[in-house]
């Protein structure tokens, strides 16, 4: 603030009161710019992490997928139809007794329910692989490939007629 006398060849002179104002014109948000800068680095970070994250569930259901196909097509037992067939046929012609015709149908049985637990876990796994990469096309490729196979291959004796001769 100051006090002076003006001297202008224009009409105003006289007394003049003088005020200093400091008008902030640039950096006038510093504080406030610098938040916003804090908060969108954060954010990036974020971002980042969450993509991390993504990524390894994916590699994680990818290598669980894997490792379920392998183990469909190594343990699936293949000659769980023939055990069935091989039983009713000796049964039936009377070369097996009633208790070994029975264990025969609890290999079945036990083949059977071998078998579809491999592939349940298998359409687990393709699930949980679907679901975390959001990406539906994979049924479509496996659908078109052979480690997913029928229900008439996997259960080809679904239904079938027992006769006892006593």
């Amino acid at each position: 603030m100051g006090i002076g006398y003006k001297d202008s060849t224009i009409i105003l002179r006289g007394p003049v009161i003088q005020l200093n104002v400091e008008v902030p014109l640039f950096g006038k948000n510093k504080k406030e710019i610098d938040l916003a800068n804090e908060e969108l680095r954060n954010l990036g970070l974020q971002k980042q992490m969450k993509s991390d994250m993504i990524i390894t569930q994916i590699k994680f259901a990818f290598n669980k997928y894997q490792m379920m196909l392998n183990s469909f097509k190594t343990d699936k037992i293949e000659s769980q139809n023939e055990i069935l067939d091989i039983a009713l046929i000796s049964y039936a012609k009377g070369e097996l007794s009633l208790v070994e015709f029975m264990d025969g149908v609890r290999a079945f049985v036990d083949g059977a329910r071998l078998n579809s637990e491999l592939y349940i876990d298998l359409l687990q796994s393709q699930h949980e692989l679907e679901y975390v990469s959001g990406f539906n096309e994979f049924t479509e490729k496996l659908k078109r490939t052979e480690y997913v196979e029928s229900d008439k291959k996997i259960f080809p004796h679904s239904s079938f007629t027992v006769y006892f001769w006593l």
